[in-house]
């Protein structure tokens, strides 16, 4: 009798615990419906070839996928937004250049230009070899999305290139660090 309790018991804690783990990665946040209707809950972002957030709202049982056709965008925790792009770009991973396309990217800066990062996986998931990847997006005057290159050398030459004659911006691009980045181009806005 005492090994049939304490097989139920962990069983029972072992559920638990496993609900908990399933839900710890879940953030408060919304999503934008694409009939605009605001749908308040918890997320959790997914990214990879089939990228998605899962949402559940208080009460319910089973997160719903919600891939980016259908979600124009989310916020995480009130301050993360991310949003779907709408047109496509490409970036450089290891020794490949990926196309991206119907994806979301998260919002870094706003205004005259805007920057974005894309958080990307590749790989599947019977093959363990996966690449996590965040590469740099910039879209200026509602033209096409960039994607950065990581090596600052072959930015520099894709960034000229798409931006000729903003000497000030080409400047601000090819600065190492992300946070030198976003801050060149949030000071870029504000003129």
């Amino acid at each position: 009798m005492k090994k049939i309790f304490l097989f139920f018991f962990i069983v029972s804690v072992a559920l638990y615990a496993k609900a908990q783990l399933d839900y710890n990665s879940y953030r408060r946040g919304y999503y934008i419906s694409n009939k605009g209707d605001t749908m308040v809950g918890y997320i959790r972002y997914l990214r990879g070839n089939r990228a998605r957030i899962e949402y559940f709202a208080t009460g319910d049982k089973k997160a719903v996928k919600i891939y980016p056709g259908n979600c124009p965008e989310f916020v995480l925790n009130d301050t993360i937004k991310y949003i779907r792009i709408d047109g496509g770009f490409s970036v450089k991973v290891g020794i490949g250049v990926i196309n991206v396309f119907d994806d979301f990217i998260e919002v870094l800066e706003t205004g005259k230009v805007n920057l974005y990062v894309h958080h990307g996986i590749s790989g599947a998931a019977n093959f363990g070899g996966t690449v996590d990847w965040d590469n740099l997006v910039v879209r200026k005057d509602s033209s096409v999305y960039i994607g950065l290159h990581p090596n600052l050398d072959k930015r520099r030459r894709e960034i000229e290139k798409q931006l000729k004659g903003e000497d000030k911006l080409i400047e601000i691009f090819c600065r190492e660090k992300v946070s030198e980045i976003r801050k060149g181009i949030k000071e870029y806005n504000s003129k």
